[in-house]
């Protein structure tokens, strides 16, 4: 048999590219698969993050949507309304003598005759809101105000300011007559049984 005689610069050649082979395996292939591993570590993170912002911003429309529902109601609410003003009254140190409320549509859905003075173009049923209060100047400046402030949309539409009877104990008393609107949504009607 005979020998095969290889060259020095083959041997040279082979032994560079089984160097570079052996360096590729041991040090360049274990770095690229810790490159991959965190490219899937970060593609995970942005996962996450983009369902977390996902997430408040279902929040933020839930939250948005409590506040509406708590701003016009579904059905005008008339006791909530009330005991919202009375409280108000209360804490503005206003005697409110007055509270009638009258629906601009009945409870049928059909419109009443006071849903001829709703505002033109509303989107909401108005509840007609008249009141009648007794207090000092500021404490009736301090309803007046506090009314477009509650967690109720109203709107105040004509306030007249009188002065109050002069009784005893009484001096510096004045009156207040209010008419506003509250808005809410209607009811959905009732849908008949199926037969």
């Amino acid at each position: 048999m005979s020998a095969v005689k290889v060259s020095g610069p083959v041997v040279s050649i082979a032994a560079l590219v089984a160097g570079f082979l052996g360096v590729y395996w041991f040090l360049v292939l274990p770095q690229v698969a810790e490159w991959g591993s965190a490219q899937k570590r970060a593609d995970a993170a942005l996962a996450a993050k983009a369902a977390i912002k996902k997430a408040d911003s279902t929040a933020d429309v839930a939250a948005l949507r409590r506040q509406v529902d708590t701003l016009v109601p579904l059905g005008d609410r008339q006791y909530d309304l009330s005991v919202q003003m009375t409280a108000l009254a209360a804490a503005a140190g206003v005697n409110l003598t007055s509270l009638v409320f009258t629906p601009s549509i009945a409870a049928t859905g059909t419109p009443t005759a006071a849903s001829a003075a709703a505002p033109a173009g509303s989107p909401f049923p108005v509840l007609k809101v008249s009141l009648s209060a007794t207090g000092s100047y500021d404490a009736l400046q301090g309803f007046v105000t506090g009314l477009t402030k509650l967690d109720r949309f109203v709107t105040v539409n004509q306030a007249s300011i009188g002065v109050g009877s002069a009784q005893a104990g009484q001096a510096g008393t004045m009156s207040v007559q209010i008419d506003a609107n509250a808005y809410y949504l209607p009811e959905p009607a009732a849908s008949a049984p199926a037969s």
